[in-house]
């Protein structure tokens, strides 16, 4: 776990001009940082979407 952020745990991303939310799916460690690659489900796409993100550009979603 970095900052709150663990594999399976919701989060909120940069995508296009807006933010959406997805479910982490792998936290690592590289050479420029933390890197965390998460799986996003997009309004009228047939399949998700997986992308990697710096650490710095996502925020964790609370719980309920």
């Amino acid at each position: 776990m970095v900052d709150g952020i663990e594999v399976g745990g919701r989060v909120i991303v940069p995508f296009g001009l807006g933010e959406v939310e997805g479910v982490v799916v792998r936290v690592r460690e590289t050479g420029l940082g933390v890197r965390v690659t998460v799986e996003l489900v997009i309004e009228g796409a047939d399949e998700h979407l997986v992308t990697t993100y710096p650490r710095e550009a996502i925020t964790a979603v609370s719980a309920a």
